[in-house]
Formats: structure tokens, sequence, C-alpha cells
């Protein structure tokens, strides 16, 4: 019996946005914008993903510094994550996923399973008013392809 649908948020909860506004807005307001800053951003993500197995704050900040060559702290993260909420949403309310999401909540519970941390991921699908709907995130300490993410997300750890 099926008791709990797991669901991913960017390209299937969220579709048709880039990161590439809230990342530009995010090294604008540290004096850090440049289309090749843009671009070693953008490339470090998947660089980041093949390096490490868990999303952590230090990790994090040390990768993407290097990455761009210059120290971004916290207060980088933090901006990243407000950008995040503004330019990594639908422009337009997805009536239909509001509709299927409410529909499936009544007889499943409803969980995320992300690569990233979980506080702005939750803010993002507040933005598009469906986080309530989900009991539980996951991704933050184990991420994708990494057996034990799936395996926390569907409790058989």
């Amino acid at each position: 019996m099926i008791k709990r649908l797991i669901f991913d948020i960017d390209g299937t909860l969220i579709t048709g946005v880039t990161f590439d506004e809230a990342i530009k807005n995010s090294l604008m307001a540290h004096g850090l914008f440049s289309e090749e800053n843009l671009q070693k951003y953008i490339n470090a993500i998947s660089t980041y993903e093949d390096e490490n197995y868990q999303y952590e704050e230090k990790k994090y900040l040390q990768h993407f510094s290097h990455a761009l060559g210059t120290k971004i702290d916290k207060d980088f993260l933090n901006i990243h994550f407000k950008n995040l909420e503004i330019y990594a949403v639908p422009d337009e309310i997805n009536k239909e996923l509001i509709s299927t999401i409410e529909q499936l909540c009544k007889k499943y519970e409803l969980v995320i399973l992300t690569n990233y941390f979980e506080q702005p991921q939750k803010n993002r699908l507040k933005k598009i008013g469906i986080s309530d709907y989900f009991s539980e995130f996951y991704g933050e300490k184990v991420i994708k392809p990494y057996k034990q993410a799936f395996l926390d997300a569907i409790r058989l750890t």
C-alpha cells in the first residue's frame, strides 16, 4: 500500500525558472557580479554535488569561495536565499499544481526530497502556496543520488 509520496522541487514542483537572476543579484549585492562569475557559480553547483553528499553551510561557502576566487560568507548566503524566493519561483500561481497537491495530501503523506538547504526550499514552496502540504523535507543532510537520501525519505533507516 502506498502511504507516502516523495517529490523533488526543481524541475518537478517548480518548473520554468532558472537560478540565473537569483545568483546574479546575490553576486551584485556583494560587488562580485560579472558574466564570468555568474558562469563560475552556475558551474560550481554541479561540482559541489559531485564532491559532497550533503548541503553543509561551511563546505558550501568554501566551495563557492574557491570557485569565485574570493571569500563569500554567511551574509552572502542569506541574501542568496532571499533572492531564490524572489527570482527562482514562477511568476504565476499554478492552480493545477495546487489543486493536485491538495487532492494528493488527502490520501497520502507528502514529503520533499531535494538537493539544497531546507529553509530556502520551504520558503520557495511557501511563496507558491504549497509548503504546508508537505510534512517533511529531506535532502540537506544526504543528497540524491546517494541511496541514504531515498531511504531517509521513505523512512527505512
